[in-house]
Parts: C-alpha cells; structure tokens; sequence
C-alpha cells in the first residue's frame, strides 16, 4: 500500500525491537550511573558514618564505632558531632582523659548538647579532678542549663571533698528535680546529720519511709 513506510512487517518489527533495546540500553545506563551517583555521596557524607556509629555503639561494638567515627572525621573534620559520638565510645570504654578531650572538642567546634557537658564533668569526678568538675558545673548552671543531674553532681563531687555543707543545696536542687529518688534523699539525710542538723534529717529519713511505704503499696 502506497504511504506505508514499511512493506514488510518483519521490518516494523525489528526496527522497533532496535529502539525498545536503546531505550531499555539507555535507561540501564542512566539508573547506574544515579546510582553510583547514590553511592558517591553515601560514602562522602559523614552523617552516613555517623549514623552507623551510633548503631554500632547501641550495639555494644565499640572498636566498630570508633572505626566509623574516624571515617566521618576524616570527612568533615570541623563538625562537632564525630567528636562528640567519639567521646561516647571512650566514655562507655571508661577512657575518662580522651573522653573529656573529646567532649572539649565538640565544645569547641560548636557542639550545644547538655549531655555532652554532662559527661565532660562526669569524666572529671571519675578522674577525681573535682575542683575542675566544680567549676565546670557552676559554668553551666549559670549557663542554665536545666538538667536536675547537674545538682546531683555538684552535690556528689562536694561529698568527695567532704564539704557536706556545701553539698546540702545541690542535694536539695536535685531532689526538687526527682523528688522521688530514694538515694537522692538517703544521701541528703546523711549530709544533714553530719553538719549537725538533726531536724531536717529526722524529717527526711520519715519521707523517705513514706516513700517506701508508698512504693510497696503499688507494687503487685
């Protein structure tokens, strides 16, 4: 028939079986190329190791976190968070010198979190540099920061130094804060009969039998 461009079916055929395999060709090529596009990016964005740390380090995997966390310092050796995520391992490792160091690098590369000031004096009480812990938690409540911890590990750090005095306040804050911690008032009734102030220790030793008390009742 005049106008057909073809006359013969099998060449409509293989013509289009031609342009469906470079379409089919073309497409595959470009999904690889996305694809490795994908790839490039993964490996070159630190959160990627970043994420996967945390995992390992929720895992117990601790030489497996501070591998990835190396991975994503490499990477972006200016951001806080490597530093911080590496702090934790050597926290959970009981490394308190390099922990801290890490938490201070955080710091300085712009790291806002309150946990990490937290255990940045953490490390120093368990490295019993308490005068540096001290003044690192006056820094920060002053700074407002709102955690009840704060209070307990003033409290704790006063004790060490044998300051009861001293301790008494930052007991108090931090009862305020959990007003349910049997330990917290167990520890705060000892500070008060220590300096000598046997009516507020009475007092507290009966909230804390109360305390027992109202605990046994809800327990099955």
């Amino acid at each position: 028939m005049e106008g057909r461009p073809f006359k013969n079916p099998r060449s409509v055929f293989v013509v289009w079986s031609a342009v469906l395999a470079l379409v089919l060709l073309t497409g595959g090529a470009a999904n690889v190329a996305l694809a490795r596009y994908v790839q490039h990016m993964r490996e070159n964005d630190p959160r990627t190791y970043l994420q996967e740390a945390q995992q390992r380090l929720n895992r117990d995997d601790l030489a497996g976190a501070l591998e990835q966390v190396e991975q994503a310092l490499q990477i972006a050796p200016g951001k806080p968070d490597g530093y911080r995520i590496r702090g934790l391992v050597h926290f959970r490792m009981k490394h308190w010198q390099e922990a801290f160091d890490c938490f201070q690098q955080a710091i300085q590369r712009g790291d806002l979190i309150e946990d990490t000031r937290l255990k940045s004096m953490s490390a120093l009480m368990n490295m019993k540099r308490y005068e540096e812990a001290l003044a690192l938690g006056k820094r920060c409540i002053g700074e407002s920061y709102p955690h009840w911890s704060w209070h307990w590990y003033m409290a704790t750090t006063y004790r060490a130094l044998g300051k009861y005095a001293e301790a008494i306040p930052y007991y108090e804050n931090a009862l305020k804060g959990h007003p349910n911690d049997l330990y917290v008032m167990d520890q705060l009734a000892q500070a008060y009969r220590i300096t000598g102030n046997a009516e507020k220790a009475e007092a507290m030793e009966r909230r804390i039998a109360e305390a027992q008390a109202s605990q046994e009742r809800l327990t099955p």
